[in-house]
């Protein structure tokens, strides 16, 4: 956790460029903007997407859990 001048943790905040003003990450934008719709319709692919490649990841990993669990019986 990175501290500021004040000796406040930061953890959750970050500094945006060309300020001293310490903001919580994922503050709320003060208006939406125009092309908000796009960017959560590409947000959701990209989760649909990366969902696939956990879920292809967790198949390889549990069969080579299966493989050394196979091996260490073998010795």
């Amino acid at each position: 956790t990175a501290i500021n001048e004040n000796g406040v943790p930061t953890e959750g905040m970050r500094l945006p460029a060309g300020t001293s003003a310490w903001i919580p990450i994922g503050s709320p934008k003060a208006a939406a903007r125009e092309d908000s719709a796009s960017t959560i319709e590409l947000l959701r692919n990209e989760n649909v997407e990366l969902k696939a490649r956990v879920e292809s990841l967790e198949t390889r990993m549990a069969s080579l859990e299966s493989l050394t669990a196979g091996k260490a019986m073998e010795q």
